[in-house]
């Protein structure tokens, strides 16, 4: 009787958990341990607030977890290291309807995670300012702040494509861009200078009546030796110019400092061909697709060679009909620097050249393009058909 007794009791702490109502502006501190692994806490929120929450943990290894659920105990969202270093962050919130709202602070890996420690939690409002079409706006992060954030309505009825850059000014932490989309989409910045004071996200297709949040985010690199500085960071997002072309057509050009990358459009609903080509040896370019949503779907590096033989990408498929972006961008392979440097580019997109096999027709073809590493076929089948192929 008495093991089984201690059993039971045993089983009860496993599952212990705390339960804490907050307000805006509150700092609270904890502990995660094995025999309370989450802790929760209750706020009051309003339709259209927008929040933040963050979870540090102090002085321990806790890696820490939150999740919010709405007033009904529906999970609304939920982050592992939003914050850098290990730390939880969720932000910007828009809370969807009025009602009490549940935090839980917990570490990660769910039933896995055995990291402890203590933390730090903070419930806010924030605002997020609005940016426009073709303008700059400077967001100033504090010592302690993880991130800042912009608001870009996109009032255009058609779709369009835009560049949106980040460049910080003052700090020395480097910032990584990151774009929402509508229907929670996401879209992540590059740096194209070697000190990574900026970040670009281009093309980023723009859906009509579409809002974007813009998310400028202090990337930490699990540096805990460093004191963290203010940055200052100066946002801008303008449209770019797209030329449409007709399907089947072949792009020619250069590139050049005027004219460092090129965007064209073009309607698509099957299977594509891509073929491109250059006589530029260290100095190419590179070809990129985009969906209509703006889903990166391919990316190829073209430079010349010896055999001259162009790039070919056949099939590419496609997943949805609609306007789909290529871009043809100027890249060195040996340096990050292509100032100066003039390529000439020869590309073609149009529709497949994958053969249909026929049942009992054999097929003799020929591999004979140092660029193409294999060949693919489609026939038409049906649901349930048995086949062999040899």
């Amino acid at each position: 009787m008495r093991k089984l007794m201690i059993l039971f009791i045993l089983l009860i702490t496993t599952t212990l958990s705390a339960q804490e109502s907050l307000s805006y502006g509150e700092t609270v501190n904890g502990v995660i341990t094995n025999q309370m692994p989450e802790v929760f806490y209750t706020f009051q929120g309003s339709r259209g607030d927008t929040i933040a929450i963050e979870m540090q943990a102090v002085e321990s290894e806790l890696d820490s977890f939150l999740r919010l659920l709405l007033p009904d105990g529906t999970e609304y969202a939920s982050d592992d290291d939003g914050a850098g270093n290990l730390n939880a962050l969720l932000a910007p919130i828009f809370l969807p309807e009025d009602g009490i709202y549940t935090i839980v602070a917990t570490r990660c890996c769910g039933d896995f995670g055995n990291s402890e420690g203590a933390y730090q939690l903070t419930l806010k409002q924030i605002d997020v300012p609005v940016i426009t079409l073709d303008d700059t706006v400077t967001l100033e992060l504090a010592a302690e702040e993880t991130a800042a954030y912009l608001l870009f309505n996109n009032t255009n009825v058609e779709q369009m494509a835009a560049s949106v850059m980040s460049t910080r000014t003052s700090g020395v932490d480097q910032v990584q861009l990151e774009v929402r989309g509508p229907v929670g989409e996401m879209f992540y910045g590059y740096s194209p200078m070697p000190d990574a004071s900026q970040s670009v996200i281009s093309p980023l297709i723009l859906q009509p009546n579409g809002a974007y949040l813009i998310t400028v985010r202090r990337v930490w690199y699990f540096d805990t030796e460093t004191e963290a500085q203010p940055l200052t960071v100066d946002v801008t997002i303008h449209g770019l110019n797209v030329t449409p072309f007709t399907f089947g057509q072949t792009l020619n050009g250069q590139l050049d400092d005027a004219n460092d990358n090129l965007i064209y459009s073009f309607e698509a609903q099957d299977l594509l061909r891509i073929e491109a080509i250059t006589n530029n040896q260290e100095t190419g370019f590179e070809v990129r697709l985009y969906d209509p949503f703006g889903t990166l779907v391919d990316s190829r590096m073209v430079t010349g060679g010896i055999s001259n033989n162009p790039l070919v990408v056949d099939p590419l498929p496609v997943q949805q009909a609609g306007t789909y972006y290529l871009v043809i961008q100027r890249v060195n392979l040996n340096s990050s620097d292509v100032t100066g440097q003039v390529v000439d580019y020869t590309v073609y997109v149009g529709a497949s050249e994958t053969l249909f096999l026929t049942s009992g027709v054999p097929v003799t073809d020929m591999i004979d393009n140092v660029n193409v590493l294999d060949r693919t076929y489609r026939f038409n089948g049906e649901a349930g058909q048995r086949i062999r192929i040899t």
